[in-house]
């Protein structure tokens, strides 16, 4: 599940209870790409390093306001455009960048916040006890051959099933309101889904962003 890191979280909850401000809004942050996203704590992101890879300078006047409710977020206003690679930025040009983490300085640290790549909301879902288990989701918009994640957070409990759910999941069976991810489940759960739309970096490319898919959400 995307979130905050640790600090940031923390530093949240004390100027909501009034134990400490937040401080200033940065005047910039850096947006870095990652192979593997932290994890809850904000801790244990495999972040793109090498043949010319730098995180991105993104600018205050290039997000939207904050907007929405259950989940809020913003999203880029502008095309962001990383530099030119000098080599395989995704390990060995096979395992695809996935997620984007936001940074408050060029190198170092970890993520302020972090999202998966694409700019798509987290959906909730119910999926049945069945071979394979059956996703229903009003709406979803999925396609075969997508790529989603599914989370347990906010109270969710994943349908049981003899391997494991993390990582990125393959959408298949499509209909308008249910699909499956070619996993036998042997009790049925439900949780939130999200579309993820991971980006392979090789030699002499670029890593490209569109209107609206630098996107960070809050439940």
């Amino acid at each position: 599940m995307s979130g905050f890191g640790g600090a940031y979280a923390r530093a949240i909850i004390n100027q909501m209870t009034g134990k400490a401000a937040i401080g200033p809004a940065p005047t910039a942050l850096f947006v870095g790409l990652l192979i593997t996203p932290p994890n809850d704590a904000g801790a244990g992101a495999v972040e793109v390093t090498g043949s010319g890879y730098a995180r991105m300078e993104i600018d205050p006047a290039d997000w939207a306001a904050a907007s929405g409710d259950a989940p809020a977020g913003a999203a880029n206003t502008v095309q962001k455009v990383f530099g030119t690679s000098t080599g395989d930025w995704t390990a060995g040009g096979t395992t695809p960048i996935t997620a984007i983490g936001l940074y408050a300085a060029a190198t170092g640290g970890s993520p302020i916040k972090w999202d998966w790549a694409g700019g798509f909301a987290w959906q909730p879902f119910y999926c049945s006890a069945a071979s394979p288990g059956v996703f229903s989701v009003a709406a979803h918009g999925f396609s075969n051959g997508d790529k989603v994640i599914p989370s347990a957070e906010f109270t969710g409990t994943l349908p049981a099933q003899a391997g494991s759910w993390s990582g990125l999941q393959t959408v298949a069976g499509v209909t308008t309101d249910t699909f499956n991810l070619g996993v036998n489940t042997t009790v049925s759960g439900g949780g939130l889904i999200k579309k993820v739309v991971p980006q392979l970096v090789s030699n002499n490319q670029r890593a490209v962003f569109d209107i609206g898919t630098l996107l960070s959400q809050v439940s």
